[in-house]
């Protein structure tokens, strides 16, 4: 089975930040959801709920604790929200079609 890492256009930066311990897309503390008609894109900005094992050292230094990913999702052909608040915490599966 294969990890919403390797839908990425570019996976590095998180395969480079993680290892081999890839994040789930599982408790994501949403920020930020928008939606562009050209494309038609969805856009999620969140924190992931796992920080990696060996975060970079400037990482540490500046005593960092949360990574935030943008994750632009294209081709968007049908959406439903259903209610929004202020704290979201949201699990999210991504697969490609077609």
């Amino acid at each position: 089975m294969s990890s919403w890492i390797d839908l990425l256009y570019k996976p590095d930066g998180i395969r480079a930040i993680y290892g081999a311990d890839l994040p789930t897309l599982r408790s994501v503390d949403l920020h930020e959801f928008s939606l562009d008609r050209d494309g038609p894109v969805a856009m999620l900005r969140f924190d992931l709920a796992e920080f990696p094992r060996r975060p970079p050292k400037k990482w540490a230094d500046q005593g960092l604790n949360v990574v935030q990913v943008q994750l632009s999702l294209g081709g968007v052909q049908r959406l439903a929200v259903v209610g929004w608040e202020t704290h979201v915490t949201i699990d999210i599966d991504v697969e490609r079609r077609g």
